[in-house]
């Protein structure tokens, strides 16, 4: 059952990063608790075992809460405390993610689609697209919109504003308007194609953008999976999540054999940490018959280091060219489920 939860955004002051370089919620953790106990009985305990803490947040589907510390503390020491406790199943540093964003027709031409579309185009499908929100003033999504929601905002209301990138000025809700739009957009705006499934509904739930970053959109773990746990509970079909990590840059930078190997380490071990988190999630949807597509990611390297585009779980998508050849900056390897034309695609 859907109980809506209420997520603390991570401010910018607010981050620092893993042995990893993988940017973290300063003083936070993600708690999974037992289903059949209760937060309040939750912070009883912390104060029995004397963790002066706060619950700022929390996705109840998941029995997830999101918890600060209080005060200088030392981050492993509290991790292996909390886990003590006996409410809690699991205890997981708070991640941050970003928005994977890539760099004419051809993708309609190359794949047959106005073929595809004469027997099917998406009519009774309802796709989420957990991103920034969308644009819903464009024709393009005329009469299509269902449930639109804002983790962020707790409303129907997105979070938006205007972001400076590699010297443009964009909207925060761009990024999402491109998924959506690739996804399901029926082509009616102008320079704009259809999208692969172009008569199918669109839930736009908004859980990045309330800050930025080096000139990126972030978001944090909890506020994807209460978009999850949203986007499941109004039986969507399809859920699209476009986030990541830095971990391939992280390692990019390192050329010291025993520094990168120690780092590649620490990476698999953060990464197990956080498929665990995504695991309830995951298989609810699964037996739910809810397809996850995420996108494999665009560091050109393997897809192995994105924890979520390798969960096994999850229909993680690569990136094709106009000569149906992997983009240079797609992600590849065993963990990608298949490729999608990923370059010069109109959105």
């Amino acid at each position: 059952m859907y109980h809506p939860g209420r997520i603390r955004p991570t401010a910018v002051q607010n981050v620092q990063q893993t042995k990893t370089g993988q940017l973290v919620a300063r003083n936070e953790f993600v708690v999974r608790l037992n289903p059949a106990q209760s937060p309040a009985r939750f912070l009883k305990d912390l104060e029995r075992a004397k963790i002066q803490a706060n619950i700022i947040g929390g996705v109840p589907t998941f029995h997830l809460v999101q918890i600060e510390i209080l005060g200088d503390v030392n981050q492993e020491a509290t991790e292996a405390k909390l886990r003590t406790l006996p409410l809690v199943e699991d205890v997981f540093l708070h991640f941050i993610r970003t928005a994977q964003a890539s760099p004419q027709d051809w993708h309609i031409r190359n794949y047959g689609l106005d073929s595809v579309w004469k027997e099917f185009s998406g009519a009774g499908v309802r796709i989420a697209v957990l991103d920034t929100g969308i644009d819903d003033s464009l024709s393009t999504f005329k009469g299509r919109i269902v449930e639109p929601y804002s983790v962020l905002t707790t409303s129907a209301r997105f979070e938006d504003g205007q972001i400076k990138k590699k010297g443009d000025v964009l909207r925060v809700v761009d990024h999402g308007t491109r998924v959506a739009s690739v996804a399901a957009g029926s082509g009616d705006e102008k320079g704009i194609l259809p999208g692969v499934a172009p008569r199918a509904e669109i839930m736009p739930i908004q859980v990045m953008g309330f800050h930025v970053i080096d000139e990126s959109i972030y978001t944090n773990d909890l506020t994807i999976l209460e978009g999850l746990a949203r986007a499941m509970a109004l039986r969507s079909h399809i859920i699209n999540l476009s986030v990541g990590t830095d971990y391939a840059q992280i390692l990019r930078d390192v050329h010291d054999p025993a520094a990168r190997e120690t780092i590649l380490t620490a990476i698999k071990k953060e990464s197990r940490s956080t498929q665990s988190l995504y695991n309830q999630a995951f298989a609810r949807a699964r037996e739910m018959n809810i397809w996850i597509v995420a996108a494999a990611g665009n560091a050109g390297d393997s897809a192995e280091l994105e924890p979520i585009a390798s969960h096994p779980l999850v229909i993680s998508v690569g990136a094709l060219d106009s000569d149906d050849r992997r983009a240079s900056f797609s992600n590849y390897g065993a963990a990608v489920t298949t490729y999608a034309p990923g370059v010069g695609v109109p959105t």
